[in-house]
């Protein structure tokens, strides 16, 4: 009965495609037969659940992509601000040096908790 109605409505001439729209949309068994096959499909092909491991894998390697750029904009936009203030108002260079120093350890803590909070 179900393959009838499609077919029926496939080999009209006047509105082959709205009409398949319209039941499309509004057909409950059409959704439980795609369901059925579906789980048929995947029943006899076991390899698609062992692959979606696989395929799972480039969203986490984006997430990787994502938090390496973050990190070194963050990491440029804090060095080039206060090396540029670090230059205007301080003159004795081994202060300058130690600034330099404490900004380094402060990215490194910075990156240490931003990856211990969000990984």
């Amino acid at each position: 009965m179900f393959y009838s109605f499609v077919i029926r409505n496939l080999s009209s001439p006047i509105s082959r495609r709205n009409s398949f729209i319209c039941f499309l949309f509004t057909s409950t068994i059409y959704i439980k037969v795609l369901f059925l096959f579906l789980v048929s499909f995947i029943n006899f092909s076991w390899w698609l659940v062992r692959i979606s491991g696989l395929l799972f894998l480039p969203t986490m390697f984006c997430d990787i992509e994502v938090f390496f750029l973050l990190l070194s904009l963050i990491y440029f936009h804090i060095n080039s601000g206060v090396y540029s203030v670090f230059l205007d108002y301080v003159h004795n260079l081994k202060l300058f040096e130690i600034f330099l120093l404490f900004l380094r350890l402060l990215s490194l803590e910075f990156i240490t908790l931003f990856v211990e909070v969000f990984l």
